[in-house]
């Protein structure tokens, strides 16, 4: 017969009264204070780095063709007070004014991503690869009056400042940073050679200029007074299921609040007697390398290995020959593409330990991965998380197909479609409170009431708990299609499809894909019998970043629907 504990544990309900699954954390995690805070701003997780180790290398970026830099922290931390002064004193901008930074991993990220946040400044990130209508549709709606750009993206970024100007474009080029003989070299290499570097149509000041305008101010301290932590430090943009992407206000005190519940998480998989190093593959403008990379081992004095393009997979190949690298982060792809390396394979890298988000880690990926490199365990989270929900824990316990425990300092309730609490094992929607979670989405109200009511923030995803706490995916409540661990959303593809004069209906779906994940779908109704796939991609690709383009397009004579007349997406 079962026992009273075992019916308890059976009955229990997942209602956000307790956090029963605590039993399950580390002594470390069992440690977790809420009250306690490392950080008041989020600028001081570099300046106190700096302070700390101001000869370590903090940052080591690594080009295609095996060119290799490195920069201290105090370098680092010397280049962000120049940022910094740039911004307030020379451009005038003000606590609350935003800054755009659309940067690869480069060694200018940290430079300008702290430079304005210890401005007071709030940024937000765009990623390099968007078309001029994405880029111009963040500018717009965060208000951004200064951009941070690079060189090899100049094109598009030019055609998005048509429709929406800022008061000042600061371009980065590649070979910045670089001594003299080796920035030469690089610049004649791509511009004349490789022919990659295409003019700067547009009014703009160069990002060494501006460094070096801003260093006349040294000494002088730009950090905002007053220190005001509910401020926002990121608007953070994620896709919505209306179409529009939208900006998750994501405050100081967010950011300094997930770095100490993610600290307790990992602090045991960090070597506290040495510098631990982390390649950094996923772009920064992701919310996963932001927090876990960047902010985590920049708090620890840690090394941040810098990959600008990992397309090849090859041009990873440098980083591994020239540097220890500890622990890696990346999405299920990543890790298949590497172990299909031969390089890889031969050269046999001893990685303490691999941390998998963005995407579900397959089974199969963790197992062979285990087997030929080391650990490696899976997270989960969100923008509106500010990363961090759920993870596994890295001492061997953790459950193939979880993503682990819910994160020390949240509260979690799983609930049915009538907001029911859920028992063990039982699949509904996951809802999330904390001191990591978003206050909102800028210009959206009516977004964030959908998404944050009475404090709890409703994730969209359809979970299961089991009696130990272990959080298992089963479904998303939204329509979101996970590709390579980038949201793609329906709607805005639709928009884009619809744009075409031929089309009279579309719906997009996600498809399984053996690589990525999942790739988006297209199923349209035409009206003229010329259109053709082809046509459908064509015009995508002009207007869609890469990984959101239809891999499939199929033509229906009519599309699902409800008997309101709302198109059936799942029923395609």
């Amino acid at each position: 017969m079962p026992t009273t504990e075992t019916l308890a544990e059976s009955t229990r309900r997942i209602d956000g009264n307790s956090r029963w699954w605590d039993r399950s954390y580390t002594a470390a995690q069992a440690a977790y204070d809420p009250n306690a805070r490392r950080y008041a701003h989020v600028s001081d997780i570099l300046f106190d780095t700096v302070k700390a180790f101001p000869d370590r290398v903090g940052f080591s970026l690594v080009l295609p063709g095996g060119q290799c830099l490195d920069k201290t922290y105090a370098e680092i931390g010397q280049a962000a007070e120049a940022v910094a002064a740039y911004l307030r004193e020379d451009l005038g901008l003000q606590p609350g004014d935003v800054v755009a930074v659309q940067l690869p991993n480069s060694l200018h990220y940290p430079v300008v991503l702290f430079g304005a946040l210890r401005a007071g400044l709030t940024v937000t990130n765009l990623n390099p690869l968007y078309t001029p209508r994405e880029i111009a549709h963040q500018l717009r709606d965060s208000g951004a009056k200064v951009l941070f750009g690079f060189n090899l993206f100049a094109a598009r970024l030019a055609k998005a400042l048509e429709d929406v100007p800022v008061d000042r474009v600061i371009v980065a080029a590649v070979w910045d940073f670089f001594p003299q003989e080796v920035s030469s070299q690089l610049e004649h290499y791509l511009r004349n050679v490789a022919k990659q570097v295409p003019d700067v149509p547009f009014d703009h000041e160069n990002f060494a200029d501006a460094l070096e305008t801003g260093g006349r101010h040294r000494g002088k301290d730009c950090l905002a007074e007053g220190k005001d932590c509910s401020a926002p430090a990121f608007i953070q943009y994620t896709g919505g299921t209306t179409g529009a992407s939208k900006g998750a206000e994501l405050t100081h005190d967010n950011v300094v609040h997930v770095l100490e519940m993610l600290e307790c998480s990992v602090r045991d998989a960090l070597d506290p007697d040495r510098q631990n190093s982390i390649l950094t593959v996923i772009p920064y403008y992701h919310i996963f390398a932001l927090i876990v990379n960047m902010m985590l081992f920049t708090s620890q004095g840690g090394r941040n290995i810098l990959i600008p393009n990992p397309n090849p997979v090859s041009n990873l190949k440098p980083a591994f020959e020239n540097y220890r690298i500890d622990w890696l982060t990346g999405v299920d792809t990543l890790f298949n593409g590497l172990m299909a390396q031969d390089w890889f394979q031969e050269m046999k890298p001893e990685i303490e330990l691999a941390i998998g988000g963005g995407t579900a880690l397959r089974e199969d990926t963790a197992s062979r991965w285990q087997a030929a490199v080391g650990p490696i365990a899976e997270g989960y989270g969100m923008t509106e998380s500010t990363c961090i929900i759920a993870i596994s824990p890295f001492d061997g316990r953790g459950k193939p197909g979880t993503v682990g425990f819910i994160v020390p300092g949240l509260d979690a309730k799983i609930t049915d479609e009538q907001g029911n609490p859920r028992g063990i094992g039982e699949p509904g929607e996951l809802h999330v409170r904390g001191p990591n979670i978003a206050t909102g989405y800028r210009n959206q109200p009516e977004a964030g009431g959908e998404t944050f009511q009475d404090g709890w923030m409703a994730t969209g995803d359809v979970v299961t708990m089991d009696a130990d706490g272990y959080v298992t995916i089963v479904d998303r409540k939204k329509d979101m299609i996970l590709v390579s661990g980038f949201n793609v959303y329906p709607n805005e593809l639709e928009a884009v499809i619809q744009a075409l004069p031929q089309v009279d209906e579309v719906a997009v779906v996600g498809k399984p894909h053996s690589e990525r994940g999942e790739s988006p779908h297209a199923f349209i109704k035409r009206n003229n019998d010329g259109l053709t796939e082809k046509m459908v991609v064509d015009h995508c690709r002009a207007n869609l970043t890469g990984y959101k383009i239809p891999t499939h397009v199929t033509f229906l004579s009519e599309l699902p629907k409800s008997p309101v007349g709302k198109i059936l997406r799942k029923d395609l």
